[in-house]
């Protein structure tokens, strides 16, 4: 099994850094990682059965996973799937935490693939996660 783990602590409580995460994602999620030019908005629902998915509009887009766990505001879990077209056939399962720790918050991006994904795949994702979260979440929190 192929993983990778990140790890921020952010200097606001946890309520704050869900809800800027999950409620604001729209202000901080770059287009820059979108799948396709036809994409809209990327959306994380954070209901059991949720979808994490880009909308293309008009019902069309792609959806990156399923939302298979809760615990607002300490966790959130997601079953992906990785088509081949991204370097799978893999499924994927995500949890994003969010630890107290006294007045902040420790963030941490975790992600175990079951399937086809090479070590150039791994690296690619755990890149792309890393450059989403160092550049773009975590500078937004810090507004």
């Amino acid at each position: 099994m192929n993983s990778f783990e990140l790890s921020y602590t952010i200097e606001l409580a946890s309520e704050a850094v869900w809800q800027k995460f999950f409620n604001e994602l729209h202000h901080w999620w770059t287009a820059d990682f979108y799948t396709s030019p036809r994409t809209q908005s990327f959306q994380i629902k954070t209901e059991l059965g949720g979808k994490m998915y880009e909308d293309f509009g008009n019902g069309e887009g792609l959806v990156w996973g399923e939302v298979i766990g809760v615990d607002k505001p300490k966790s959130l879990q997601v079953k992906g799937m990785l088509s081949g077209e991204f370097g799978g056939p893999a499924i994927s399962y995500e949890k994003y935490i969010f630890e107290k720790e006294n007045k902040n918050t420790r963030f941490t991006y975790r992600v175990e693939f079951i399937g086809n994904v090479n070590e150039k795949t791994l690296k690619s994702l755990e890149s792309g996660w890393k450059t989403i979260f160092t550049d773009y979440f975590i500078p937004y929190c810090n507004k």
